[in-house]
């Protein structure tokens, strides 16, 4: 009885809409945010920034945030193919300050909070480039950073060295990938 119903069950299933999830009134803004989730790069800016700025002051957290959420948004809905391929330079900065052990205070967190965020909208590659879409992929960003922040203040007794390990894993990363993106973008096409 089980294999039938599976069987009847997968024969009525609807055809999938890969960027359509959500619906047609919601979908460019959730398509926003799922980029960012889906986006290898974006996820190791929004750790290397969160790596970066947990035990600074609450005011450098909150304006490092909202920099890399206002960043993002611009970089996503405008920045083209050839300058979203530096984006993996501001990921590095933030990796490295957080390898080093650096507290910024506001000025520097902001710093960071704009090319980190510069590297995770250029990573999040959105295919419809509109204000929704956008606006998806900086909400979810400061959402993901302010969790990750938390998450590092958390840790912090249970691993004091995990932030330090954490950034020079995502310099390590955001220098790979911004070598083949560069490799990719000036290797003439057959």
């Amino acid at each position: 009885m089980r294999g039938t119903l599976a069987l009847i069950l997968l024969f009525i299933v609807t055809p999938a809409h890969a960027h359509d999830v959500f619906g047609l009134n919601a979908g460019p803004f959730w398509l926003g945010a799922l980029h960012v989730l889906v986006a290898p790069l974006c996820i190791v800016a929004i750790i290397a920034l969160a790596a970066a700025i947990p035990f600074s002051s609450g005011e450098t957290v909150i304006g490092s945030a909202i920099t890399a959420g206002a960043t993002a948004f611009v970089t996503a809905l405008w920045a083209p193919a050839a300058l979203a391929a530096a984006g993996p330079i501001g990921i590095v900065v933030a990796g490295l300050s957080a390898a080093f052990g650096f507290q910024p205070n506001l000025a520097f967190g902001v710093f960071l909070g704009a090319v980190a965020g510069f590297g995770a909208g250029a990573a999040a590659q959105l295919d419809l480039r509109v204000v929704s879409a956008s606006l998806g992929v900086a909400v979810a960003i400061v959402s993901l950073l302010l969790w990750s922040v938390e998450a590092f203040v958390y840790t912090q007794r249970l691993l004091p060295l995990a932030r330090r390990v954490v950034g020079a894993w995502t310099a390590a990363i955001a220098l790979l990938l911004g070598a083949l993106a560069v490799r990719i973008l000036f290797t003439p096409h057959r």
